[in-house]
């Protein structure tokens, strides 16, 4: 995970760091496609077809699917023990010849693999029969539920039981029955966050290793068969060899063709099954202590605050392929805390959502707003208050950390016409701040409105799956009834279309889409978002934008089209992106940039036939102008990676990114754009064979600005310790290094003239993040995640810009000499002479800084019945806000480890009820 974010942060929209076509340093899961990004943004680019060659001696042309016939089992079900000797594994047909795709694409593999599939009308049971020469020697790893990390024997089987091939649904067990379960979407979209109740069984014996799986067809979703005599799904059936990183398939899936699901092959059974009844109900109930330091003359302090809460998640199948999932009250007391992160750009920080009701089954709602955004960002319902009241001298204030969700339901599922339906709604409740003044009378003020929160989404599919076209629409509704909470919109609309096609015998795509926003509220609050960092419609030097300050509306547009070959050797794409001054989605959404028109040019290479050193490698490079309607050049970057796996699993990339001269319109914070010197971003990963009891791996991010204008430099190791075959330790420290010559401050009024204050800051940052998982069966695991950090900057030298869009970088810049700047240390404060004339202009505080945190999390999960779990948590955080200069490792982890905690302990348990 990376825990770090200080350096201010430019646009690298379309960057390639997000779009690797080999995977990355350090392993991740490589059973399924990676997600190849060569380009969200889209034009057509025929020249490319020059490039258009598929992988050699290995055709990216589609080939009829392989069939697997299953039996209906009806009052033959197995026991679900490992054991493969039941009666009816017998009679069923096996599926064998499984097919390399790593490391020999097409050839068979070397591992033999038996499975079988049978089903009655309650489940599908599957039978995996994986054949070792040497069964001792076998990988066999125990760990939490839905970890890919740990580089063991694994063995699964996927269902496209929509029959769409675009979503399957995957189960997967290592030898010692350690489970993960998968949802597939857009045919090569992995979503681990979905889980399902379900069985499976191993053994290890003398002739290698054996699962037994019992999927509820509750579980699954199906839009039943046309054909109403006989069942047909889509199956994919998979095996990884631990020592040998021998990843087969039993449909042949090689990695050239950039498809999964649709390259599935087909399962048949004798006989329909109807959909049973799905009903899930999970009730939970918890108890929380809260321990904490504070001062006993704040009324709102307790040294030991308990509390308890009760609430539940509710599933109900309409039909076999609709499901209404709804949660009152949740709690997710369970969920990691977030990294500590420094943010000193004009950028928020995007978090990744880690609540279950939100990311189970997200796959519906997900539409990306390259790169950095999301149309739909789960995290806004439920946010921290958005207000903070006043609270005079001597006073208190207790304010609520988050806006508590009342309750919250989606609709979700996909029909056998080919029609995918995604409801999604949530309701918050009002939240309120109690203030207390210095004579201890306390007051109650809205910090957060009571909101409702709206999302639909519906998509149709064609041509087996290999077109489409979709549609959004979302709302934010807002009750401003108090005055006090009128800075924030009142109403928040968006909605949009998007499609893909894919042709040329499935080797090229085309993907796009067309959104429009609508916002609504006071002539304040539509004010307040025209001058935030997205928009900045404020800028004196933005003639292309009407700001209309009287305005109680906003509107805008934006929109996407891409062309790519996706199969074979040689892939490219080309692309472009639009978005309008005015288009906003953030009250529903994440989005950092507006008034944009970029395009990409991107050509890759991938070879994937094994050499004497190398298993694997591949290049990919990028070519990505970007501009304001103005005509303001805002982006032009040359970037290149190139990603190798050697043949003893280790791995290694290279990224190198060159930015040209342009001008930045955010850096000003609503000033003029600001002129930016040329400069060379990179990052560099190695990484060990992970399936070694020891693994390290290795990387530094770095920025080195032209004209000695600063630079970055960041070295993040880690070692990963596998004690036993249930134990994982890792330490990763951190350091980074930051020098920035023009760090903004603050901007400054002096006679109606906005003066743009800036800095030289020497920014140090340390943090030493561990994790710990410790697995005692497949259903009871212990995870512990401790990230102490300390982060300091100090300003050598303070400085005014004067001429922005000068050619030299020294002299877009005033550098405050003794003659026009004074400290003052017993208020921390500088007094600054504009003139100088012996006058000071105004002063400010001191922008030293000092952060010192410290996040953990210890959880304990046992799934003590099927689906039903009880979580045990301690949850400590330390703050440390002395300031002082710089960074001393030594003296800031002494002191933050010597501030006293903020401890919470958790029990939180659930009971999984069904019909």
């Amino acid at each position: 995970m990376q825990t770090l974010d200080q350096n201010p942060v430019l646009p690298h929209f379309g960057s390639s760091k997000t779009c690797l076509t080999g995977p990355p340093a350090g392993g991740t899961h490589k059973w399924m496609l990676m997600k190849r990004r060569f380009g969200r943004l889209p034009l057509l680019f025929p020249a490319a077809a020059l490039f258009a060659s598929p992988l050699s001696g290995q055709s990216a042309v589609s080939e009829p699917p392989r069939v697997l016939q299953a039996i209906h089992g009806a009052g033959k079900a197995p026991k679900i023990d490992g054991f493969l000797d039941d009666a009816v594994w017998k009679s069923a047909d096996p599926a064998t010849d499984f097919i390399q795709r790593e490391p020999n694409p097409g050839t068979r593999a070397n591992y033999r693999t038996v499975a079988r599939i049978v089903y009655d009308d309650d489940a599908v049971y599957v039978a995996l029969r994986m054949l070792d020469d040497r069964p001792g020697e076998i990988i066999s790893r125990l760990t939490r539920r839905d970890d890919m990390s740990s580089g063991s024997d694994r063995a699964g089987v996927y269902f496209d039981s929509y029959r769409d091939r675009r979503t399957a649904f995957g189960f997967l067990t290592t030898p010692r029955g350690a489970q993960v379960d998968v949802q597939m979407s857009d045919d090569t979209r992995e979503d681990f966050t979905w889980d399902a109740v379900w069985e499976v069984e191993t053994q290890i014996d003398s002739l290698g290793w054996t699962a037994e799986f019992r999927i509820p067809l509750s579980q699954l979703r199906y839009a039943g068969s046309r054909d109403s005599k006989t069942l047909r799904w889509g199956v994919q059936l998979v095996r990884e060899h631990g020592r040998s990183g021998e990843i087969s398939f039993w449909s042949p899936f090689l990695p050239n063709t950039g498809r999964v699901v649709s390259l599935y092959g087909e399962l048949r059974g004798d006989r329909v099954v109807d959909a049973p009844r799905r009903l899930e109900v999970l009730p939970y109930t918890l108890a929380k202590l809260t321990r904490e330091p504070g001062v006993t003359t704040n009324p709102f302090y307790s040294r030991n605050a308990t509390a308890a809460s009760a609430g539940a998640d509710i599933k109900y199948g309409i039909t076999s392929n609709l499901t209404l999932t709804a949660t009152i009250n949740p709690d997710f007391g369970q969920v990691e805390a977030d990294p500590s992160v420094v943010n000193l750009g004009s950028f928020e920080t995007f978090f990744t959502e880690k609540r279950p009701f939100f990311t189970e089954g997200s796959d519906i709602f997900r539409w990306a707003l390259a790169p950095e955004g999301s149309m739909f960002y789960s995290r806004r319902i439920g946010r921290a208050p958005q207000r903070i009241p006043s609270v005079a001298a001597g006073g208190f204030l207790d304010t609520p950390p988050s806006a508590r969700i009342l309750a919250a339901a989606k609709l979700s599922g996909k029909t056998g016409g080919g029609w995918g339906l995604g409801v999604l709604h949530a309701l918050t409740e009002e939240a309120s701040a109690e203030v207390s003044n210095a004579q201890g009378v306390i007051t109650s003020e809205p910090v957060e409105p009571q909101t409702n929160y709206s999302v639909i989404r519906l998509t149709r599919d064609f041509r087996n799956g290999r077109s489409g076209v979709g549609f959004i629409g979302t709302s934010t509704i807002r009750n401003l009834s108090d005055t006090r909470l009128e800075f924030l919109r009142d109403r928040a609309f968006t909605s949009g279309i998007n499609w893909f096609h894919r042709f040329g015998n499935n080797q090229y795509q085309s993907t796009g889409w067309l959104v429009g926003s609508a916002l609504h509220g006071d002539f304040n609050a539509i004010n307040l978002v025209k001058r935030n960092s997205v928009h900045r419609f404020q800028r004196p030097d933005a003639y292309h934008i009407d700001f209309d300050s009287t305005a109680t509306s906003m509107y805008g547009w934006a929109g996407e089209s891409t062309t790519r070959r996706i199969a074979g050797s040689r892939v490219w794409a080309a692309g472009i992106g639009v978005r309008s001054p005015g288009f906003d989605v953030n009250d529903i959404g994440f989005q950092s940039f507006a008034d944009l028109i970029y395009t990409r040019a991107n050509f890759g290479y991938r070879h994937f036939k094994p050499g004497t050193r190398l298993r694997s490698w591949t290049f990919d490079s990028n070519w990505i102008p970007g501009w304001s309607f103005g005509g303001e050049l805002l982006r032009n970057t040359l970037d290149a990676t190139v990603a190798a796996t050697g043949r003893n699993l280790s791995t290694g990339s290279l990224f190198v990114q060159t930015w040209l001269p342009v001008t930045t319109p955010w850096d000003l914070r609503g000033g003029p754009g600001l002129k930016l010197p040329m400069y060379t971003d990179w990052s560099l990963s190695l990484a060990t064979n992970s399936r070694q009891r020891v693994s390290y791996d290795f990387t530094n991010n770095g920025t080195w600005w032209r004209e000695k204008a600063g630079y970055y430099f960041a070295l993040m190791p880690r070692v990963t310790f596998r004690p036993s075959g249930a134990t994982t330790f890792s330490l990763a420290p951190r350091m980074i290094w930051n020098r920035n010559q023009a760090q903004f401050i603050r901007t400054q009024t002096v006679g109606g003239t906005p003066h743009y204050i800036m800095g030289d800051l020497h920014q140090t940052t340390g943090a030493f993040v561990a994790r710990a998982s410790f697995a005692m069966s497949p259903t009871l695991a212990f995870d512990l995640y401790a990230q102490p950090f300390v982060s300091g900057g100090t300003y050598r030298e303070i400085k005014e810009v004067t001429a922005p869009g000068a050619s030299r970088y020294a002299a877009r810049y005033s550098v405050f000499g003794p003659d026009r700047l004074s400290y003052t240390p017993a208020t921390n404060r500088y007094s600054v002479d504009l003139q100088p004339d012996g006058v000071a202009d105004f002063s400010m505080p001191s922008p030293n800084f000092n952060v010192r945190q410290l996040r953990s999390n210890a959880v304990m999960r046992w799934e003590y019945r099927p689906g039903s779990t009880l979580y045990l948590v301690w949850t400590q955080a330390r703050d440390d806000g002395r300031v002082d200069n710089g960074v001393s490792l030594d003296r800031d982890f002494d002191r933050l480890f010597s501030v006293a905690p903020r401890n919470i302990l958790l029990l939180k348990v659930s009971y999984w009820l069904t019909p």
